[in-house]
């Protein structure tokens, strides 16, 4: 699976990210991911980025005990320096400008940034992912 691949077949931000953590353990949930739609476009609600709480979701996922303690607040501290102030901040809202054509051009790109971010973490716990 790829970042484009489920975009085009209409999952949002938070489903993508979780896909790819259960495609990493070899799994499938299709309840986890249809309950990660909850999570689309800021909680509905253009508030804090999908691809944010998706990949929180992801981390915790594939190693709850380091993502809780370590990981989360790492990624959430990358996220912010890599995107609040380019943005003027981490909303869905703010990321997107008002301007909901511009989420196919800009999530793609944060989403394979932060998966990238993910495997840096998760590599340095342990986890190989290719």
């Amino acid at each position: 699976m790829n970042i484009h691949e489920l975009t085009m077949k209409g999952y949002c931000c938070s489903q993508i990210m979780i896909m790819l953590g259960l495609e990493y353990l070899d799994q499938k949930n299709e309840q986890m991911v249809d309950a990660a739609a909850g999570l689309c476009l800021g909680m509905r609600t253009e508030k804090t980025c999908g691809i944010l709480t998706g990949t929180v979701l992801m981390l915790t996922l594939i190693d709850k005990e380091n993502a809780l303690l370590y990981m989360i607040p790492e990624f959430v501290e990358w996220f912010e320096d890599e995107y609040a102030q380019k943005y003027g901040g981490i909303n869905c809202c703010d990321i997107l400008e008002g301007q909901p054509i511009t989420k196919a051009i800009k999530c793609p790109d944060i989403m394979e940034k932060s998966l990238e971010k993910a495997k840096e973490l998760l590599s340095f716990y342990g986890h190989e992912w290719e």
